[in-house]
């Protein structure tokens, strides 16, 4: 499974989900989830408290859905030059070709011999993203709700 995306669309996400702690005296959990599914590719991660996914359907792929490291995946994704970021999937790791190609192991889940997904909360209804707003309308709203 293989998806590819533009370097500025990634980093975005990546900044987005990134600025949760800014916001919080908890700093985020170590590992992001990263969602390709129809059409729809997500980060998402958590401070124990809120939940943060941010969101593109600028990228074309397969679906897929496991769990990274955040900060060896961010750090990847600031550090890439190139135009396009390629990520392929298998059970154990991705293999993320940028400037380079980077190995990234897949967070296991320590209960069974899979990979790790991150928890999503399904409301019962489908969720189809029709629009966008700034950074900076996300961090007034934090800022406002502090």
């Amino acid at each position: 499974m293989k998806i590819s995306i533009a370097t500025k669309e990634m980093k975005r996400l990546v900044k987005m989900v990134s600025g949760l702690e800014k916001f919080n005296s908890f700093p985020i959990t170590t590992v992001v989830g990263f969602r390709a599914k129809n059409g729809v590719l997500s980060l998402i991660t958590t401070d124990t408290n809120n939940f943060v996914r941010a969101f593109t359907t600028e990228y074309t792929g397969d679906d897929m859905d496991f769990c990274l490291k955040f900060d060896q995946f961010s750090t990847i994704v600031s550090k890439t030059t190139s135009n396009d970021i390629t990520i392929e999937f298998n059970e154990t790791a991705i293999v993320f070709r940028g400037n380079g190609k980077y190995t990234i192991p897949l967070v296991e889940n320590p209960s069974t011999d899979e990979y790790q997904k991150f928890p999503i909360y399904d409301a019962g209804f489908d969720y189809t993203p029709s629009g966008s707003f700034s950074t900076n309308t996300v961090s007034s709203i934090l800022t406002y709700n502090k």
